[in-house]
């Protein structure tokens, strides 16, 4: 007998059922199993990563609950705040957004809002995804900071940082738990914990190798979540977006403006390739429509939601927010050639678009690019950079330990050629090979 089912009950007559109770059934099973249609839904492929290994219809009167739900059951309390959403949101529709966004229940949502979410490019946010545990997380750490302060008894235990840290990380966790503990949660709570960890011990990791490592962490707990677009879709995000690197902006608000365009063209450039392998299709307006969809909905609408359950009224306000949204999101996809339909691809194909999209976005290619182009020309014109440009002198930089090296000296980097003059930056060895460089060239 398997441990999990998936059963249809057909008696309307039977008593309702809450998530989180025992009951009784007698049932007629079947191994589970569904169509295989290419490009289509694989249900016997979805079964089968949910632990679902037989499928079955309950016959009438064969239904006894044996015990109710306990109140410590996560399943349950999920179910109350869904059905209290429902009874306090006059439009069903939006009802479903608010419970996706509090809870992750992505089916509230309905078909034809989905269609549009998916047209415009913010399907991605209508989930609890990892801005939204994070944002959990740092409200939680930024409550217990000034009160631990508060004790020095607990600040000659463990410093106010590291217990606000910590706290963060457990409020992160626990609202990945009670959201259903979803790919995104599941990453963005094992790299909390690692950066958390990292700091505590006072090492300092690169940052692949945390992201590498909450990957390896996520495959071990659910093997499957290889087969889910979101899967690849987050971690591609997190890796491209650290890949692509960046000063923090400095005050001012164009220039926190033109860091949120750059991280919005960054996202929706490099993750292109990657939803038209995974979606078959792509959002031409998805960078207008999530300019506005991602601080709204991360920074008004979700903490609206959430805190809806300890104040109702705010539900209501994250309702009127969303119709808003939508409505935006509508008059987007109403435009001409809106969403780019294209042919599948052949594998070779797609894997230089996953390359080409990471070289694009990073900023060390279109140095080292336009580097070479400098270089390649001026080895075509045979003769030396222009006046006024910094070229490295080869074998000019000393590594730690290396011989010759003088650490009380400036790394040799660079030397600046101006007409008739030869200004110095560096060590001997750098001044004898730029000499030796412009000698070669006379």
């Amino acid at each position: 007998m398997p441990r999990r089912l998936l059963l249809l009950l057909l008696a309307y007559d039977s008593p309702p059922i809450t998530a989180g109770e025992r009951w009784r059934f007698t049932a007629r099973l079947k191994r589970a199993h569904g169509l295989v249609n290419p490009g289509g839904f694989d249900a016997e492929l979805w079964l089968f990563e949910q632990g679902l290994r037989a499928s079955g219809t309950v016959r009438p009167g064969g239904a006894e609950r044996l015990q109710a739900a306990p109140w410590w059951e996560i399943d349950a309390a999920r179910q109350r705040l869904r059905t209290a959403i429902r009874e306090r949101v006059a439009d069903p529709a939006m009802a479903g957004v608010l419970a996706a966004l509090s809870l992750g229940d992505q089916n509230a949502i309905a078909h034809a809002d989905w269609n549009l979410f998916r047209d415009t490019g913010v399907a991605h946010l209508l989930s609890v995804s990892g801005s939204h545990v994070v944002l959990l997380g740092w409200l939680a750490a930024a409550l217990v900071a000034p009160l631990w302060r508060r004790s020095g008894w607990l600040c000659l235990r463990l410093p106010a940082s590291t217990a606000a840290r910590w706290v963060g990380v457990v409020v992160a966790l626990a609202y990945a738990l009670f959201s259903g503990w979803g790919v995104p949660a599941q990453r963005t709570v094992v790299m909390l914990a690692a950066v958390a960890a990292l700091r505590t011990l006072g090492l300092r990791w690169p940052w692949p190798l945390v992201l590498l490592g909450a990957a390896v962490i996520v495959t071990a707990v659910d093997p499957w979540a290889l087969m889910q677009p979101g899967f690849w879709l987050s971690f591609d995000a997190v890796g491209l977006l650290m890949a692509a690197g960046g000063e923090p902006a400095p005050p001012g608000r164009r220039a926190q403006l033109k860091a949120a365009l750059r991280t919005q063209a960054i996202a929706t450039v490099g993750l292109a390739p990657l939803s038209l392998i995974c979606f078959a299709q792509i959002s031409v307006v998805g960078l207008l429509a999530n300019l506005a969809a991602i601080p709204l909905i991360s920074f008004v609408i979700t903490p609206l939601a959430l805190f809806g359950s300890l104040f109702a009224p705010l539900w209501a306000l994250a309702a009127l927010l969303v119709q808003g949204l939508m409505a935006w999101l509508r008059l987007l996809v109403a435009w001409p050639a809106a969403v780019w339909w294209p042919p599948a691809a052949p594998l070779w194909s797609q894997g230089l678009a996953l390359m080409g999209a990471a070289l694009v976005v990073m900023r060390l290619p279109w140095r080292l690019r336009g580097r070479l182009r400098d270089d390649a020309a001026t080895a075509l014109a045979g003769r030396g950079p222009p006046a006024g440009r910094r070229v490295r002198a080869a074998g000019a930089r000393h590594r730690p330990g290396q011989r010759g090296a003088h650490p009380h000296r400036r790394p040799c980097h660079a030397v600046r050629h101006r007409p008739g003059l030869l200004a110095r930056r560096g060590c001997p060895r750098a001044r004898a090979a730029a000499a030796a460089a412009l000698a070669g060239r006379a």
